[in-house]
């Protein structure tokens, strides 16, 4: 696997993926029309000390006076990348790349926007101090090693409802995987995700009602065992923030 992905950063090497378009706030950045993507510092190309520490990507970033979205992260951008230890990605993030944080191996902690709907090829190979990770309700697929090597992975929240398509993407079943209430059944049946060790119920599906254009409030349901209140919200693509409970909307829930 250190052969293929050697290979691959060759290959990357030869072509203009990494031609960095600008740097701001020690993030390097690739133009992709009127988005921009986190991309691989290619004046650090064999080295590991640029992305070292506690990393925030914005939501936006402004260069000569016009603001873009950050809505991507490039293939490989973090890829051996051994002093990064957390990143927090923005909820405009929609797309990462193949092998971003590869071998990434003093990584701990990150975190996966909701709108991401795909975990691609390596995501997360070989990052040994990566400890939990969640993976959103509109996951629908996760790709080959994506989360091999990652030894110290002791937590999995998969919010999908419906498993993701996961082949080949672990290498360890033994971390505890928490699925959606009432789905342990279905993960539980599925070739890969059934081979999980320990796997317990989240909290139960929410049901919501849009508020303003940016916020919701939760509603009335049939809910049961350990109820967790989201931050965040996706609704037909779009996030909102959950900022209040309506009126008896837990009434005479008494499981």
């Amino acid at each position: 696997m250190k052969k293929t992905f050697l290979t691959f950063l060759m290959l990357l090497a030869t072509v203009p993926l990494w031609a960095v378009d600008f740097v701001e706030g020690g993030i390097a950045y690739k133009f992709y029309g009127n988005e921009v993507y986190v991309t691989y510092h290619a004046s650090d190309q064999y080295g590991d000390d640029y992305y070292a520490g506690s990393v925030v990507i914005p939501s936006t970033v402004t260069r000569n006076e016009v603001t873009y979205n950050v809505t991507g992260i490039d293939p490989a951008a973090f890829a051996g990348c051994s002093k990064t230890i957390e990143v927090t990605i923005p909820e405009s993030v929609v797309a990462i790349g193949e092998h971003a944080f590869r071998e990434c191996t003093s990584l701990k902690k990150v975190n996966l926007p909701l709108l991401i709907t795909e975990l691609k090829t390596g995501t997360f190979y070989g990052c040994k101090s990566l400890e939990s990770i969640t993976i959103g309700a509109n996951v629908a697929s996760i790709g080959s090693g994506c989360f091999s090597e990652c030894e110290s992975l002791a937590s999995i929240v998969c919010n999908a409802a419906t498993p993701p398509v996961a082949t080949g993407a672990f290498d360890s079943y033994t971390a505890t995987l928490t699925v959606p209430y009432g789905k342990k059944e279905l993960y539980s049946a599925d070739a890969v995700w059934g081979l999980f060790n320990n796997t317990e119920e989240g909290s139960p599906i929410l049901n919501y009602k849009v508020t303003s254009n940016t916020t919701v409030e939760v509603i009335s349901g049939d809910y049961g065992g350990n109820v967790v209140i989201p931050s965040e919200v996706v609704i037909k693509g779009k996030v909102y923030s959950v900022t209040s409970i309506g009126d008896k909307s837990f009434y005479n829930c008494i499981e």
